[in-house]
């Protein structure tokens, strides 16, 4: 297994990193998950559900993307931890087009 650390976030780096590779590629932090999100990406989301509240915290998805989910896995643990596998079928980038509708760039996947 090797470790490559990246200094910046370059999505065409990305690409070629993900045409280059044969196992998949994490990504942990919700700024840098959201870049990738916005670039079109991430194939995949894993989310832990841990039934906490905290009150405030860093969000899991970014602002104005909507995103087009499909339910591939879900894992039940003890606690009512649940662990939610979705692939991503495609986003709406609301960044350009505004809050108010489906106005931006529609990526299918």
């Amino acid at each position: 297994m090797r470790t490559r650390i990246e200094r910046d976030f370059d999505p065409d780096v990305v690409r070629r990193l993900k045409a280059d590779v044969r196992h998949d590629i994490t990504v942990d932090g919700p700024e840098l998950a959201a870049r990738g999100l916005r670039a079109a990406l991430v194939d995949e989301l894993q989310m832990v559900v841990c039934p906490v509240v905290v009150g405030a915290g860093k969000r899991f998805f970014p602002d104005r993307v909507r995103l087009k989910l499909e339910l591939v896995n879900d894992r039940r643990f003890r606690h009512a931890v649940v662990v939610l596998r979705y692939t991503v079928r495609g986003l709406i980038d609301m960044k350009a087009g505004g809050p108010s509708g489906p106005s931006g760039l529609w990526i299918e996947k």
